[in-house]
């Protein structure tokens, strides 16, 4: 995943100085193909995924933790909720759709850093969203999950709001058609894409060491209306309804953090 972040920024420069310094505008529609700052195409497919993929592996470890009782679960599930929705906008840019309102209601306050206006109601999300998980991360985590954490949200939000903020006002007095423009982008997304495959790799770390092995169950659709379906792995006196998709852990998943190996 770090090579194809690399492949893909690497392509993003080299067609963005065909189409700047050759005079080359699509060039068989490579530039297009691989361009960061364009919606539909290979690096915003590979963000998206990026993203859909942390999303997944967050609902499993939620739905592994609720089955074991953890007072945190709901902030595992959450979390993946979060992730969905910012997969869903890195194909859809919806956060874009907020510049022109926001403009409307305050135009003297949309220039300068600002002039991309999303940002502002970006970091009063990024505050709530701090404040919320602070003691997840803080005190629940084990260290090396609070590392890839705090470490792929610094490098994320300092990709999708640190240089979009110099970025929006470049592009407020020069526009977007150079170079430099797309330089920012470049900066931006694999920023971005670096942040999450921080994340990615921690996560995967604690699905490692804290879950151990474990093994997923669909359970059929008529099944599941049945209240004497059972599941590996569920509650005592569940339903199917409870269980939905059942997940069963067979190593530290039912165990209290107390009473796991010590990670570092």
């Amino acid at each position: 995943m770090a090579v194809m972040i690399v492949l893909l920024t690497i392509a993003h420069l080299i067609f963005q100085s065909v189409r700047y310094h050759l005079g080359i505008e699509s060039f068989y529609g490579l530039v297009q193909l691989f361009d960061m700052g364009e919606e539909a195409n290979l690096p915003t497919y590979f963000s998206s995924m990026q993203l859909l993929l942390a999303s997944l592996l967050l609902f499993l470890v939620g739905m592994l933790r609720r089955q074991a009782r953890d007072h945190y679960a709901p902030h595992w599930l959450w979390l993946s909720l979060i992730f969905l929705l910012l997969s869903m906008d890195e194909m859809s840019e919806i956060h874009e759709m907020t510049i022109r309102p926001i403009r409307d209601l305050a135009p003297g306050l949309v220039t300068g850093v600002f002039y991309w206006a999303w940002v502002i109601p970006a970091m009063a999300l990024v505050v709530v969203v701090s404040a919320s998980y602070a003691r997840f991360v803080f005190r629940y985590l084990p260290p090396y999950l609070r590392r890839a954490t705090l470490l792929g949200a610094a490098v994320f939000v300092g990709g999708a709001v640190g240089v979009e903020m110099p970025e929006a006002a470049f592009v407020e007095i020069n526009g977007m058609d150079n170079y430099t423009y797309a330089l920012f982008v470049a900066v931006e997304e694999a920023m971005e894409m670096v942040g999450i495959l921080i994340f990615l790799a921690g996560v995967l770390r604690y699905m490692e060491r804290e879950l151990g092995e474990f093994s997923m169950r669909v359970v059929p659709s008529v099944a599941a209306r049945s209240p004497d379906v059972s599941a590996p792995g569920a509650a005592p006196g569940a339903t199917a309804d409870d269980v939905g998709v059942a997940a069963h852990a067979t190593a530290a998943t039912s165990l209290p953090n107390s009473q796991r190996p010590a990670a570092s």
